[in-house]
Parts: C-alpha cells; structure tokens; sequence
C-alpha cells in the first residue's frame, strides 16, 4: 500500500496507492470513509477504512470474493479490498453514491409514502438478488440504503452478511449482529435464526422508520428491544395508505414462519400498486444460484502490502503511556514505529528550537501530531541508509522528540531489518524514502523560515521595543485552521515564544468546524486560512455563525495571501471580523490578536 501527498492545481491532497483522497465523507466509531478519485480511469469512489480487521484473513477472503463479484443495479458494488497490515484496518473501495443514505434512524421527518415507494422498490430488488444468491445482508437499516444521482437507490455495508455454502453452514445463523433496533425478536434465540426471514423483519423495522420519523420498537438493551415487538401493538398515522399497514405488518410478524419472504414482499399490493406497476418475477422464485469463486479469485481478493509480509516475522508490538518518549533528538536512532493506536507528538526541537528549553509536559511545544498509519523514526531510517557503505552497526540519530498523547500501540521493527526487507521491495523502500526526505526538506523549511523571520534590523528591534508588551490578562485560546503544514509550524512556533497564547490547528475548514463546536474546546478566536480543502474558510465561517450557540458569535478573523478575490471585502462579506494577508509573521500575530480581543489588554 501506498501513501503519499498529490498536488492538483493550487491544493494538495493526501493518495492512497492509485487513489487521490479529495474529501471526508462520513466516519463512526468503527470506521471512516473518504471520497476518492482513481487515477487510472478518472471515475470517483468511497474509499472506507474499517477497524473490523479479523486476525486471520483467510477466514475471509472467500466471502470478500463473493461480495466483489456481487452484479446488481441496487447493490453497491466493492472493487476491491486493501489490507493494512500496519494500522490493522481492511479498506474497502467502493462505488460512490453521490446522495448518501436515504433517511437515518434518528431523523424524525417521515418520508413521502410515494417517495418511500420508489425507494422500497429498489431496495426489494437488491434484496431478492442477494436472497437468491443465498446471501443475508445481516444488518439493514435506512443507512444502508444509499440514493445516487439518477435516483436509484443501492444496499450497502454487507460487513456482517451471511452466505450459505460459502461458510460450512446448514442455513441458520446463530451470530448477534447488525443495529439493535432492527434486530428481529428471534435473533438472541440461542437455537439460531433463519437470517434471511431476520432481514425481512429488519426491512419492515426501516419502513416503518421512515414513514413514521421514528422507530417501532425501543429499549436499552438488544433484549428490552426485542421484548417490547413481541408485546407491542404497531401504530400507524392515519395518513398511510392500509396497503402499506397491512405490508409493514406482515414484514414484523414475531412468528418467523409465518412472516412473508421477499418474494412476498415483491407480490403485495402495496409494492405493485394493487397489480397495476408489477415488479420483474422474483429471482428467489427460480432455482438458487451460488457465485462460484475459483481459487484465483480467492488469493486475490484482498491486496496486501508486500513490505508488511515481508516485516511481519520482524515487528514486536510495543506500547507506551501517556506522555512517555519513544524518542530523544539527537539519540541514536535503531528503531521504527508503526502507529497502530493512538498519536504521537513530534516536537518542536525537529525545527531547531533550542533542545533545553523543550517542556515535554506542555502542549505548546507540539510541532505536530502523529496518527494511526503513520511512521516515527523513518528519517533516522534515511540517515542510517546514507551511512550504511561498509558499516556493520546500522544506525540514524533522532531529529526530533516524539512524546506518546495518550496510549499508543505501535509495530517496532530496528532499521537493520527494515533495510534488509527494503533491499527485497523496492517500491516501499522509494516510498519511505521519498516520506523521509519530505519530512526532513519540510522541517528545514520551516527552521530557514523562522532563523529569516526572526532576524531583526536595528530599526526593527527599536520599533518593537517601542510597542507595548504581549501580556495579555489571561491565557488566550486560538483556533488556526491552516491546510499548509510548514504555515502551521512556523505560526505554531511563533505563538510558543510569544507565550500566553494556546493554540489548536485545525487542517481545513470542516475539521476547524468540528474542533469549534467541540464541548472539549472553548476558543478565544479563530484564524481562518480562506482557501482550504474539504471545506473553505468562508463556508466553514458561514456555518459557525449559523450555529445556535454563543460558539456563533466568536471572533473570526480571514488568513489569505489575497489571490483570487480572497481579501478584506470578501471575508468580511462572508461573516469574518478582519482580515490579515499572507505570509503571517511575530509581529502581524501580535496586532491581530490584540485588535481582535481588546479586552484582554487593557488595564483596569
């Protein structure tokens, strides 16, 4: 596997193997989806990186086979799997719904019942095909139903799916899986279920979801859920048809052998308008199909990454505390580490600030954070590899300290072992390689910048000597949303020395957003770069002062360099409180805090 940063026009774009990253989608607790733009045929896709990695991939790779092969109009289509071995995630790559899900469970705005028509009609037909292929989706739910640009509507996330005669089964699933609320009754039975009539059940549960704006059936627990359909009495608002009743109430009878299958789901008046707008026969009414996989198919269904085979015998898994060093500058350097859970703080001795006057207790001194995926060490990896001619004793010396910010897993493997598996892989070794000197060219950057920045003429140590002091009355909280990293370093350092200033950098405008609406963060003021991905300064501006909060009201001020119609007018326009041009010096950072927070300066 591949990463690496890709520039498009005026914006730089992190790539994963032959996919451009260009924007977030979604994530959750256990995952996280990106859209992506595949460099070999130009078309779009979601990209998702799951934690649900199992121990042994051959447990799976048949049923991933399975999947890919899966051809359908309403199905979401997986093209292909990436293993992780590094960050122990699979990452699937995905078709693109450009929509996104249909409804979700905690919408309260009931559907349209002739929208939600339209929508079942196709969910149905998704459903049948994976019935009739003996596969189970497992874990339906609004979702999981993706609308596309043409309106058609598409299952997805088959994560937990059953397949009969793939796995050694007799046709009953005693697994618990799929979202509590839309569990059928029998499904905690410890006899087992039959998980095609349970997907009925869970199809009825969406229905009802999203024709009344809220669910069926409620409870703390998998149990209370299911005790409460088994008692309950479905209501329904009079504006609903009797035909989508009748239908709902046969898709959540609790007696699994009396509840209809799909095939009568596709028959039932509601679906076909009482007979008149008829569905195609219902495949599961033909004889079962299985996908047949040959054994190619099989070994290919996931791309691994062959330097993480190759290192796997070599890694030793280590795990730091809370504020422990994996590493000192200017130490020798013998190990790498692949960050498997948790972050890591580099600090700000890798830009040549002073290494005695680094605090590794406080936060001001972060240079930047390290994040599940990632590598710590790989510079020490580029020098040991330009020392290495004829000496026996492989080693590097640290550039930087790295604290662990909270536990932190990591894969550790010494950089003689690295350079061994290296010399069998030479794309990885280029690879990091090419990481290494962009993150050695990007520290130098940063320190030439600040050595210029702050070289001072005779008239400008008068001037400033001139100029009150920075002493504000309390510590000042700064958000800076910054898509550069050299720009964030340099204004981070900046605001180290100037104490009585945190700051908090954000790497585009969305993240700026969540950062802001955060109960963790309470921000003084933001400084908001104008031309950002993912989200730009001026719509991330726009949506803080939507917010229904006091968090609507704090102070904005615009960073641009003033191309393109980015100026003064244009971010005052868009809700800002001022402006400062690009490149951002000491002094420029003074001026615009204490014009912005006035208060914190004056002296009672």
């Amino acid at each position: 596997m591949t990463t690496k940063e890709v520039t498009l026009g005026a914006q730089r774009f992190d790539s994963l193997n032959q996919y451009i990253l260009i924007k977030d989608l979604g994530s959750g607790s256990h995952s996280k989806v990106k859209l992506a733009m595949n460099q070999q045929d130009n078309a779009l896709y979601a990209v998702k990186w799951t934690h649900a990695r199992v121990n042994s991939l051959k447990a799976v790779r048949k049923e991933i086979a399975v999947l890919k092969k899966l051809n359908h109009p309403n199905i979401r289509t997986l093209h292909e799997v990436i293993d992780d071995e590094f960050a122990k995630e699979l990452i699937l790559v995905l078709e693109y719904c450009e929509t996104g899900p249909v409804f979700t469970r905690f919408s309260t705005t009931p559907v349209a019942e002739e929208v939600l028509w339209r929508y079942a009609r196709d969910v149905v037909l998704g459903l049948d095909y994976l019935h009739s292929l003996r596969i189970a989706h497992m874990d339906l739910k609004p979702e999981n139903m993706l609308l596309c640009a043409d309106g058609s509507v598409k299952l997805a996330d088959f994560g937990v799916s059953f397949i009969h005669d793939v796995v050694l089964s007799d046709g009953v699933e005693k697994r618990l899986v799929g979202t509590p609320a839309f569990l059928a009754p029998e499904v905690p039975s410890e006899a087992g279920y039959d998980p095609f009539r349970a997907d009925i059940w869970s199809l009825g549960v969406c229905f009802y979801n999203m024709a009344m704006g809220r669910l069926p059936f409620r409870g703390k627990t998998v149990f209370q859920i299911c005790a409460h359909a088994r008692s309950s009495t479905l209501e329904f608002n009079e504006d609903l048809s009797d035909d989508f009743k009748d239908l709902v109430r046969c898709m959540l009878c609790v007696d699994a052998e009396k509840r209809v299958d799909i095939a009568g789901v596709m028959h039932h008046n509601w679906i076909t308008h009482g007979g008149t707008d008829p569905l195609a026969r219902p495949l599961t009414e033909l004889p079962h199909n299985i996908v047949e996989v040959t054994e190619e198919e099989v070994a290919s269904a996931v791309r691994t990454d062959p330097l993480a085979a190759l290192l796997q015998p070599a890694f030793n898994l280590v795990e730091f505390n809370d504020r422990d060093i994996l590493m000192r500058k200017g130490a020798i350097g013998e190990v790498m580490y692949f960050i498997n859970k948790g972050y890591v703080d580099v600090l700000l001795d890798a830009v040549g600030v002073d290494l005695d006057t680094i605090d590794v207790e406080h936060e001001s001194d972060v240079l930047v954070v390290r994040q599940p995926g990632e590598i710590v060490g790989e510079i020490a990896f580029l020098k040991a590899l330009q020392g290495i001619r004829d000496e026996s004793y492989v080693h590097g010396y640290r550039t930087a300290t790295v604290r662990a910010k909270g536990p932190v897993e990591c894969l550790a493997v010494s950089l003689q072992d690295m350079i061994v598996a290296l010399g069998k892989d030479e794309s990885s070794r280029a690879r990091i390689v090419r990481s290494a000197s962009f993150k050695l060219d990007q520290n130098e950057e940063v320190r030439l910048q600040l050595l210029e920045k702050t070289s001072r003429t005779s008239t400008d140590s008068e001037r400033e000597e001139k100029q009150a002091p920075f002493a504000p009355k309390r510590t000042i909280h700064v958000l800076y949303a910054e898509d550069s990293m050299p720009t964030q370093m340099i204004v981070k350092a900046f605001l180290r020395k100037l104490g009585n200033v945190e700051v908090v950098i954000a790497p585009d405008g969305k993240r700026a957003l969540d950062a802001h609406r955060s109960i963790n963060h309470k921000f003084d003021m933001i400084l908001m770069d104008c031309q950002m991905p993912v989200m730009d300064g001026l719509e991330a501006t726009r949506q803080i002062r939507s917010l229904n909060s006091e968090k609507a009201t704090v102070p904005i001020v615009g960073v641009s360099s003033g191309v393109e119609g980015m100026g003064h007018k244009e971010c005052i326009a868009n809700g800002m409180n001022g402006f400062v041009s690009k490149p951002l010096n000491k002094q420029k950072i003074v001026d615009v805090i204490q014009k912005t927070l006035p208060d914190l300066f004056k002296n009672d």
